[in-house]
């Protein structure tokens, strides 16, 4: 059409009904959601699309947009009580466990066997265990 698109039910709202029928002077019956798709194509002249949501609402059941249903959330998996880390890397022994390694935020300065044994007790996160040993493999 030559016109704007129109939301016929006003903006931001929907036909609840598009197979009701609805009588409008001076045209055809037309379904409400053939009139929905009327106006979203810009076959409707803007003043009378304006005039149309108080006339159609109680036949067509304009109503706002809904907001789409959010996915249900999963129900959670039990993690595993402890996932523990091997601070030098998996399968890889320490060769100073006496060592104190710094720059660990929470834990320095700690001893590379303190630290070991805080991985042993799963007190280690994944994604900082994996940094690990990239970060005392250095010295």
């Amino acid at each position: 059409g030559c016109n704007p698109s129109c939301s016929v039910c006003g903006p931001e709202d929907t036909v609840d009904f598009p197979d009701a029928v609805i009588s409008v002077p001076g045209y055809e019956d037309i379904t409400c959601g053939e009139l929905e798709d009327s106006g979203a194509l810009g076959q409707i002249p803007k003043d009378e699309c304006d005039l149309l949501p108080a006339n159609i609402d109680q036949i067509c059941g304009c109503s706002p947009t809904p907001s789409p249903t959010p996915a249900p959330t999963p129900n959670p998996t039990e993690a595993p009580d402890v996932i523990p880390c091997d601070i030098c890397g998996e399968g890889v022994e320490i060769l100073n466990p006496g060592a104190f390694i710094y720059g660990l935020d929470e834990f320095s300065p700690i001893t590379c066997a303190e630290l070991q044994e805080l991985g042993d007790d799963g007190e280690i996160g994944v994604d900082q265990c994996a940094a690990l040993p990239f970060i005392i493999g250095r010295d």
